[in-house]
């Protein structure tokens, strides 16, 4: 009896950690960072563009929050935006967006920011 209880323990103990470290790799793959691709703000010879990485949001929506503020001026409600070193940065909670920003100033970069 002692020799099953002790058996029934320790996979026990092992399928508990298991699922422990199955749920850490979903957290982990939920924030990784992803490149999200190339957008234009201003379609002319001197245009602005950017490259957009995102964490912890999907694709569609960093591309959204990105056009919201760069292109339209719009703030996004939510997010904390601010320029550093040639990026533009949105954060909200644990989701973070970066626009590495190239050519000229975005349409909507100044309102956004302030």
């Amino acid at each position: 009896m002692r020799g099953k209880f002790a058996t029934a323990a320790i996979v026990g103990a092992l399928l508990l950690g298991v699922a422990t470290t199955q749920s850490e790799a979903n957290d982990a793959t939920a924030l990784r960072a992803r490149s999200c691709g190339h957008m234009e703000f201003k379609p002319d010879p001197y245009g602005a563009g950017g490259l957009i990485t995102a964490r912890g949001v999907r694709c569609k929506g960093a591309r959204r929050v990105a056009k919201k503020c760069l292109k339209n001026g719009k703030k996004p409600s939510g997010w904390k935006v601010r320029y550093v070193g040639g990026k533009v940065v949105f954060k909200r909670r644990h989701a973070k967006i970066n626009v590495q920003l190239a050519g000229a100033a975005p349409p909507g970069m100044g309102h956004c920011l302030n």
